[in-house]
This record gives structure tokens, C-alpha cells and sequence, in this order.
């Protein structure tokens, strides 16, 4: 019975704990240091909780086991989060000129097609790991910002991910960096 359960946990991307035992990995240190520095720079420059989650979820996603590879990540869900923001701005302008919202399957039609757009550009411009981003920052200027703080939010979605993305590569450069192409 053991074995048939890990033959179906293993065909799902789930293995056997290491015959190593339990340690803690480079990359593991360098993903904590680099939210203790992300969380004391957020206290230093006074920013939200909401703001540090944000920078947090990115520094963690752009800590990967090499330096190219968080540059990749980073950089890419930095350039998504711009271009979500800046579709984001685009389209709330559009809403304060047909207010769709009461429709609610207009509303959806709306809402997918926007979010078309943005894998579109993300896809168009070769950025495809940017693309969940984008619709991520995209959704949540749309549904969950008032219309007068869309830019602010956007740009301020903009900042956290640069902080935390910029935290973690610095981190991933100076702390035992591993050589590129290299995984930890």
C-alpha cells in the first residue's frame, strides 16, 4: 500500500524526503535573509504592511538557486507588474466613461478580454514568465482599487516589486553567489 501511494505521489511531482535528511540549503538562508532585509528596509522607509507584502512575494519569486535565473524572474515580474499597472490605468479610465459594472456579463466579457490583452503584450514582447504578473496587477487595478488611486496604486505596485526583486538579487549576488547556470 505504501508503495502504490508513492507511485501516485511521485507521478504528481511529489518524491520520497531526501536520503540526505533534513537540512537547510544556501538558497533557503539567502530567501530568509533577504526577507529580514526587505522587512527592516520597509520599517526604515516607513511603507505599509500591504506595500511589504507585496515587496516580500517578490524578493521570495525572484530568489532562485541562480543568479540568471532570479535576474530572469525578477526582471520579468517587474516588467509584468509595469505592464499590468500601465494597462490597469488604461482601462479604470475606461471605466469612469462606461460604467460596466452593474453588468455583470458585460463586466466578464470586459474583464477576460482585457486580460487577453495583457498575455498578448506580455507574449508579443517575448516576456511570457511576465505575463501572470500582469494580469495579476491588471485584475487587481480593475476590481479592487477606486478609480482616483489607480495610478497611485499601480506605481506603488511598480515600487514594491523593484524593492524586493533588487533585495534578492543582491542577496543571491554577494552571499555565496552561485555560478551562472549553476543551481543551488
Amino acid at each position: 500500500m505504501k508503495n502504490r501511494l508513492w507511485i501516485v505521489l511521485n507521478a504528481i511531482g511529489i518524491t520520497k524526503p531526501s536520503a540526505q535528511g533534513f537540512h537547510i540549503g544556501m538558497r533557503t538562508l539567502k530567501t530568509g535573509l533577504a526577507i529580514v532585509l526587505t522587512t527592516l528596509l520597509y520599517a526604515w522607509i516607513n511603507r505599509t504592511d500591504q506595500s511589504l507584502f507585496l515587496a516580500l512575494i517578490a524578493a521570495i519569486v525572484a530568489m532562485q538557486g541562480t543568479v540568471e535565473t532570479s535576474l530572469r524572474f525578477g526582471v520579468q515580474r517587474l516588467i509584468g507588474t509595469a505592464i499590468g499597472g500601465v494597462l490597469g490605468v488604461i482601462f479604470v479610465a475606461i471605466f469612469t466613461v462606461f460604467p460596466i459594472h452593474s453588468n455583470r456579463i458585460v463586466y466578464a466579457i470586459f474583464l477576460a478580454g482585457v486580460s487577453m490583452i495583457a498575455i498578448t503584450v506580455c507574449v508579443w514582447l517575448n516576456l511570457k514568465l511576465a505575463a501572470t504578473m500582469a494580469l495579476v496587477v491588471l485584475l487587481a487595478t480593475l476590481i479592487n482599487v477606486d478609480v482616483s488611486l489607480s495610478i497611485p496604486y499601480a506605481l506603488n505596485r511598480i515600487l514594491d516589486t523593484a524593492i524586493g526583486v533588487i533585495v534578492s538579487i543582491v542577496v543571491n549576488l554577494t552571499i555565496r553567489p552561485p555560478k551562472w547556470g549553476d543551481a543551488d
